[in-house]
């Protein structure tokens, strides 16, 4: 089997971003303490191996966690069957308290809307949970008050609805990140996704709302990309900020907008 390539990014002075071709972004959030935030979507199943042995240049060709030296708790944008094939052995599973219960059965503890992270380890930065439904129900994000940044995987960049999404919660959730980010985070914070960093979260999410409403709108023209039993999956957007999923999911978002789209 071929080894899997992982390529890992410093973000900030606690932060880094490890990509592979074939999973979303893991970030690496250290901390002074023997714990650190791994906060990750679906984590490849090789990355404790990746974490605990390979030297990382962005990390002054070290390990990022050397032979495990520090525990994990581990964040999810998602709550997956097979969080223990990645043979991290978390100390604690954060999750959105919209998630369903796992398979295999695992130490879940449950965050509500704004709830500040509860490990005392964590306690030399806040962390907030912001949850999000939309793409999914259980979609999470965090924001990190000690580096100004807000986690928003599958809040902003290239968004992928499926069949279960809720174009109406989504764009809901970005009301509510956008109100928590002006009333709560730091001016000028930034957005982590995609493995990026990029200034000025309230512009991002801003940007995100504006092209989901002229999509809603019928003011931009989809570009079909294949079809499913949701009929034509189309293509919304450019290479900052896109959205791609089934055309009956924008329809059924369309319509239980219709009210605030044109008011």
């Amino acid at each position: 089997m071929t080894a899997p390539t992982f390529t890992t990014t410093r973000l900030n002075p606690t932060t880094f971003a490890i990509t592979t071709p074939t999973h979303p972004p893991t970030y690496l959030k250290r901390f002074s303490e023997p714990h650190i935030l791994l906060h990750a979507g679906h984590p490849h199943p090789a990355i404790a191996t990746y974490l605990e042995t390979v030297p990382v240049s962005a990390n002054g060709n070290r390990p990022l966690n050397p032979r495990g030296a520090h525990e994990y708790i581990l964040t999810l944008l998602r709550l997956p069957h097979t969080a223990a094939s990645t043979k991290l052995m978390p100390s604690m599973i954060l999750a959105s308290s919209n998630a369903a219960p796992p398979y295999p059965p695992l130490p879940v503890e449950h965050l509500e809307d704004t709830a500040m992270f509860p490990h005392v380890s964590l306690s030399e930065t806040p962390l907030t949970a912001l949850l999000t439904p939309g793409v999914a129900p259980e979609s999470l994000c965090v924001y990190d008050a000690g580096e100004a940044v807000l986690f928003a995987e599958e809040l902003v960049g290239a968004v992928v609805f499926g069949l279960q999404s809720e174009v109406s919660e989504y764009w809901r959730s970005l009301e509510r990140v956008l109100e928590f980010l002006r009333d709560e985070a730091d001016e000028g914070a930034a957005v982590i996704a995609g493995g990026v960093v990029r200034v000025d979260a309230v512009e991002v999410v801003e940007g995100m709302k504006e092209l989901l409403g002229r999509v809603l709108r019928g003011e931009v023209k989809g570009a079909e990309r294949g079809g499913g039993r949701g009929g034509r999956v189309l293509f919304y957007g450019g290479k900052e900020a896109s959205f791609l999923g089934p055309e009956c999911v924008f329809d059924v978002g369309r319509k239980t907008l219709r009210g605030e789209l044109y008011s």
